[in-house]
């Protein structure tokens, strides 16, 4: 990341969801410092600023238009970053509701999803789609998480596929 140009017009971009959460902050950072260009992705904070856009990354139409928004803004993606991530309730998986259940399922996989298949046919050739998952899906792992562990486990089964299908056009996953 740290050759990168760092004229504003040439910098790479970033896409991150959840840009503005604990992790997501973070990576931001860490992408400015290394001269990328980022458009952050946040359900509860209003756009603020030309870096911050507000999309619920579980909604189809809300992802398809702010991505189109960012691209007309910024230019290709370079990266799209998945950080969003649904809470971790540390409670046994069978006593939780079917919305908990929903909202994790939602946050990590649907959202991947339309994030991926929107940003896939607009991005640069060796571009990248990264999306965070955990340890704790590893065996061994017997904390009670709600759903959490099971839609990060989800998750990182999404993952693999997509990575199979889209080698071919230079994406890594």
């Amino acid at each position: 990341m740290n050759d990168m140009n760092t004229d504003n017009h040439h910098k790479p971009l970033a896409v991150v969801s959840g840009g503005t959460g604990y992790l997501g902050s973070a990576i931001v950072a860490e992408l400015k410092n290394a001269g990328w260009k980022v458009a952050l992705l946040s359900k509860s904070i209003p756009k603020s600023n030309d870096d911050v856009y507000k999309c619920d990354v579980t909604n189809e139409e809300e992802v398809r238009a702010v991505l189109a928004e960012i691209r007309v803004a910024h230019g290709p993606i370079a990266a799209c970053i998945h950080t969003a991530s649904p809470p971790l309730e540390r409670v046994p998986l069978l006593s939780i509701s079917t919305v908990s259940f929903d909202v994790a399922m939602n946050t990590s996989v649907r959202a991947a999803f339309l994030l991926a298949k929107e940003v896939a046919g607009h991005m640069q050739k060796n571009a990248a789609f990264i999306s965070i998952t955990t340890q704790a899906i590893e065996p061994g792992t017997s904390q009670p998480s709600g759903a959490y562990i099971p839609a990060k486990y989800a998750l990182r089964g999404f993952l693999r596929v997509l990575a199979s299908e889209t080698k071919q056009e230079g994406i890594r996953v």
